[in-house]
């Protein structure tokens, strides 16, 4: 009885060592997983605070770069006011050029008409200078083939008659259309050959 209260005391004593032992190990295990926690929050903590200043550098250059584009914004406003009114003063230069120019095509239009009305004018003037000049020639040829007179001699001699210009006119007019009367003999229609051709020469040499 003795013997097996003994062992029954002994087993008991063992088994209340290895529950204290397991409870060692337990601890012993919640230990080494606290101290690894703290140990992954210290480095944590650290990683955070490593970041958090690399965060308040970031900010603090962002604010910067902030600044200096708000200052650069509020150049190029103040840029894109300056060149707007440049902009609008060109254009009001650009519509007062304009105006100008329109003017001045108007006026060269103008310049151009009377230039043309000019030619027409200076053409027709030519014209009738060269039927003057055929009309001329051809009374120096009649003066010279019916009457032996040289106009070149006589032009500048001072007229003697007393009848007008009007009246001398007139009755060559009528010497002409009287019937029965030829203006000319056949004689000196003969002789007013040569003289016509060299009329139709001029002729031809006034109209090249």
């Amino acid at each position: 009885m003795a013997f097996n209260s003994t062992l029954a005391g002994f087993n008991e004593a063992n088994l209340l060592q290895i529950q204290q032992q397991n409870r060692i190990a337990a601890l012993k295990q919640e230990r080494e997983f606290r101290n690894k926690q703290l140990t992954d929050l210290k480095i944590q903590i650290e990683n955070n605070r490593v970041q958090l200043e690399q965060a308040q550098l970031q900010i603090t250059e962002n604010s910067l770069s902030l600044q200096a584009l708000e200052t650069s914004l509020t150049d190029m406003l103040r840029n894109k006011e300056e060149e707007e009114q440049k902009l609008n003063q060109a254009d009001q230069a650009y519509y007062i050029e304009r105006n100008n120019l329109s003017e001045k095509e108007t006026a060269l239009r103008q310049l151009i008409r009377q230039k043309e009305n000019a030619e027409h004018i200076l053409g027709e003037i030519k014209d009738r200078l060269n039927d003057l000049k055929l009309q001329l020639a051809g009374m120096k040829e009649r003066l010279h083939v019916e009457f032996r007179i040289n106009l070149d001699d006589i032009i500048d001699e001072a007229r003697t008659g007393e009848q007008s210009a009007e009246e001398l006119q007139e009755k060559a007019d009528r010497m002409k259309k009287a019937p029965g009367k030829s203006w000319r003999s056949k004689s000196n229609r003969r002789r007013s050959l040569p003289g016509m051709k060299r009329r139709y020469d001029f002729i031809v040499e006034q109209k090249e």
